[in-house]
């Protein structure tokens, strides 16, 4: 790791890792890698929850993952040049579902057999290209694997993971690195 960076952080392929003592990321930004002053940070509570053995049905092992809920407050760096194109993004996806919904009320109120299909399309076009812009820029953070020593985030941008070391792993079981073994992924949220 750097030594001029205040809270260890590596990367394990497309994963942040951070401590689970302190997980705090670096005064870098998680998007675009530049560096954002302490204030600047965000923090959000994370949950995670261990599926238990692949053997069990999936219906299953989402109960065995609620029942083993754990949370997490993770810090990371947020720029201002990350916020502007998020709230742009935020913005052009709230007005193309308010332009889709009028199109396709439009459509439906004009009726008629066949009905008008340029609204209704239309309508239905512009809140699919919506959902499209709000899942590319909303900013999706979530714990994939929990250690006793570390957690796995995915959700950083390549800029940032290309900057921190890689994850040594050590010699354990539950170390995530090298195709994930000794761990099954969770299920995390935002």
């Amino acid at each position: 790791m750097p030594t001029n960076e205040k809270y260890p952080a590596w990367s394990d392929g497309n994963l942040l890792v951070l401590p689970r003592g302190l997980p705090i990321a670096p005064d870098r930004c998680i998007i675009t890698n530049d560096v954002v002053p302490e204030r600047s940070k965000i923090s959000r509570r994370l949950s995670w929850g261990d599926e238990g053995s692949k053997w069990l049905p999936k219906k299953i092992r989402v109960l065995f993952a609620l029942a083993n809920m754990r949370f997490f407050t993770v810090t990371f760096g947020f720029s201002a040049t990350a916020r502007t194109t998020r709230l742009v993004g935020l913005t052009v996806s709230a007005l193309c579902v308010a332009v889709g919904a009028l199109l396709f009320a439009q459509g439906l109120h004009i009726g008629g057999v066949p009905p008008p299909m340029g609204y209704l399309g239309g309508g239905v076009a512009l809140i699919a290209v919506s959902l499209a812009v709000f899942a590319n820029i909303y900013l999706s953070i979530d714990i994939v694997a929990v250690d006793d020593e570390y957690l796995w985030i995915r959700g950083p941008k390549k800029a940032f993971l290309d900057s921190l070391p890689q994850l040594r792993p050590k010699k354990g079981t539950h170390q995530l690195s090298e195709s994930m073994s000794g761990l099954e992924p969770g299920h995390g949220s935002s």
